[in-house]
């Protein structure tokens, strides 16, 4: 450091190693010293703290105080921390110790025992069919040249199988809706689901049920939560090789959204047929089978969101700020509008479509 600076300035030398200027002035300083005296041990930081060593009397009494814990009927869970026993002893004797002095006296007098950590084993699963589990997760906001995205990939439990794999610019409730559709119009449906406590998934305050809730209840499907990450450790584990297997390829060369997806769909294709998954020792495609198929037109309406609207004097109905005609003879009528995705809506009176209109 002396060295640098003195070849160059001692600001330049506190940029090259990352420090502050006093550092460098210090450095400079110890290695003067060192050559006017010759004595090596200029070159030595001072040490930092009080040097004397506490008096035996109250190395003593802290473990006094800390065997205490011991005494029975005191349970042995129930230790007395060192910030207790400095606490304790400046209650008791008015001398003021820090924890962390009191921890160093109780090791070194061989006293302290640490806590005994309970460890619970990993409990590991795979379902023994396909389509009996499908995970669901959501990737928080990733770069990309089109701005931050919101990734939502299905995974099948037992084959390791990408079921569905979509970007969006939000994370909204219509992510989850869109991706899980795309999947059960390819794939069949599945007979449990298992997510996290998301907003896409479930309400978190527990006062309402979503519509990724309902449409799971329609169909029959089992909802499972994951309190830990561990639970959806296969998901987790597909989350970070999208992100570096597919992702950090294409994330600065994409144009817009339907260029990521369609990226992404070729993608999804080419891992489930050709990726050697090590966890299973084949492909995905060679062990996973469609599940049970379910009427697209049943599928997509279950999927929709439904609000009654009342047709104005216009012949319009106002549905996200935004007016669609309807024919006149439904002036004061009260219709359902059918919500796809944010992609397209349905307006019907009855049973009888009036309208479609693409978003």
């Amino acid at each position: 450091m002396a060295r640098y600076a003195r070849s160059h300035n001692k600001s330049q030398a506190a940029r090259h190693f990352g420090c502050c200027w006093a550092t460098i002035q210090a450095a400079v300083q110890r290695v003067e010293r060192y050559e006017n005296s010759g004595d090596t041990t200029m070159l030595q930081n001072k040490p930092r703290g009080k040097t004397n060593r506490t008096p035996k009397k109250t190395e003593e009494r802290a473990m006094e105080i800390y065997q205490e814990s011991f005494e029975p009927p005191r349970p042995q869970d129930r230790r007395y921390s060192a910030a207790k026993v400095a606490r304790l002893l400046e209650t008791r004797d008015k001398v003021v110790l820090h924890r962390s002095t009191a921890w160093r006296i109780l090791c070194r007098r061989g006293v302290w025992e640490p806590y005994a950590t309970q460890k619970v084993a990993v409990q590991r699963f795979e379902r023994t069919r396909p389509n009996e589990l499908w995970q669901i997760d959501l990737i928080e906001k990733e770069p990309t040249a089109i701005g931050d995205v919101y990734g939502v990939p299905i995974l099948d439990d037992h084959s390791r199988y990408v079921l569905g794999l979509r970007f969006f610019l939000t994370k909204g409730e219509e992510t989850s809706l869109l991706t899980t559709y795309l999947a059960m119009a390819e794939n069949g449906t599945p007979e449990e689901v298992l997510c996290d406590r998301g907003g896409q998934f479930i309400d978190p305050s527990g006062a309402g049920v979503t519509q990724f809730q309902t449409m799971l209840d329609a169909l029959g499907i089992r909802l499972h939560l994951a309190y830990r990450a561990e639970t959806k450790g296969k998901e987790e584990r597909l989350n970070q090789f999208i992100e570096r297997d597919f992702l950090d390829e294409v994330r600065w060369q994409i144009h817009d959204l339907d260029d990521l997806n369609s990226r992404a769909e070729v993608w999804r294709q080419a891992y489930n047929r050709s990726h050697f998954h090590e966890g299973i020792r084949c492909t995905p495609a060679q062990r996973y089978t469609p599940g049970l198929k379910v009427d697209l037109t049943f599928l997509k309406q279950l999927f929709a969101r439904e609000e009654r609207r009342k047709v104005t004097r216009e012949a319009t109905v106002r549905i996200l700020n935004r007016h669609f005609k309807v024919p006149d003879k439904y002036i004061g009528w009260s219709v359902w509008v059918a919500n796809f995705f944010d992609q397209h809506i349905e307006i019907r009176a009855g049973n009888k479509t009036i309208g479609t209109f693409q978003l």
